[in-house]
């Protein structure tokens, strides 16, 4: 029997519900408001009087954008770093997150708490180190050295989100895989990682997040152009005395196309994942 609803109960509803409407267009609008004015004249970006819409639209902005400067080299580059950071820290922390948190491996918890410090410490404590490696390797001005870097404080976040989710997997479950005759890795392959789907699409999401929004980097261990990402593409807009806002906006429109399509995609298994993650241990 469902319990009817008092006056407070529906004042409550009522406030909780304008307030999430509240903060999530706060939060969508300087994305929505760079996407119409990316398509306006720029008298309209710059008139005195504020304008929630601009008087006509035009492609001017994005064919500006495309057409006369080396964006599409950029956002290629941007999507291989990214997608072979995922690709690379979603295997190994999956494996790694498997061994810490299912397997009887020695000192496995200061294990884990030490991938989490590493996880926790500023991206910039890494950046000489790094980059002297980076130069060692000769990998100097290349998509793999931001590869090499990304890996180094995505792999920690993907190994620490998925241990969370192997331990909530039942053990019996692998265990009855071996008796049936899989190996360990056979059992870690049919049966916990089908049933870590949320946790991996979480990993993935957040990883691509990482390596797609990171600009220290970036301008630090590339400098020619044909190897720029799109952060510093977005960036090198800002000039010093002057600044293309007309292809800056275009540029940050296109350049939240790909984390949005990601997300779209893994949207059910990535909320699965959220809620999942923050009961299990």
């Amino acid at each position: 029997m469902r319990k009817e609803l008092t006056v407070s109960d529906i004042i409550w509803r009522i406030v909780f519900g304008a307030g999430i409407c509240i903060t999530t267009l706060i939060a969508l609008f300087p994305f929505l408001y760079a996407a119409v004015f990316s398509l306006a004249p720029l008298q309209d970006v710059f008139s005195v009087t504020p304008k929630l819409v601009p008087s006509k639209f035009t492609m001017d902005n994005y064919v500006d954008a495309l057409g006369n400067t080396n964006f599409l080299i950029y956002f290629k580059n941007s999507l291989i770093v990214a997608g072979t950071t995922v690709i690379i820290s979603v295997t190994i922390g999956a494996l790694s997150g498997y061994a810490l948190g299912c397997l009887q491996l020695g000192y496995r918890n200061v294990i884990s708490v030490g991938f989490l410090l590493v996880y926790l410490l500023p991206n910039v404590l890494f950046l000489v180190p790094l980059y002297i490696l980076i130069v060692r390797l000769d990998i100097a001005d290349t998509l793999y050295s931001l590869i090499l870097a990304y890996s180094t404080f995505s792999i920690p976040f993907t190994t620490w989100t998925l241990r969370a989710f192997f331990v909530g997997i039942p053990r019996e479950l692998a265990e009855a895989a071996k008796v049936e005759g899989c190996s360990e890795f056979g059992a870690f392959v049919r049966i916990v990682l089908p049933l870590s789907a949320p946790g991996i699409a979480t990993a993935a999401v957040f990883s691509f997040i990482l390596a797609w929004n990171e600009l220290i980097y970036a301008v630090t261990f590339i400098n020619s152009d044909t190897s720029q990402v799109i952060t510093v593409a977005i960036s090198s807009v800002l000039g010093q005395w002057s600044t293309q806002v007309g292809t800056l906006l275009a540029f940050t429109v296109l350049a939240g196309v790909p984390v949005l399509i990601f997300f779209l995609l893994l949207n059910k298994l990535l909320i699965q994942g959220l809620t999942a993650g923050a009961v299990k241990g």
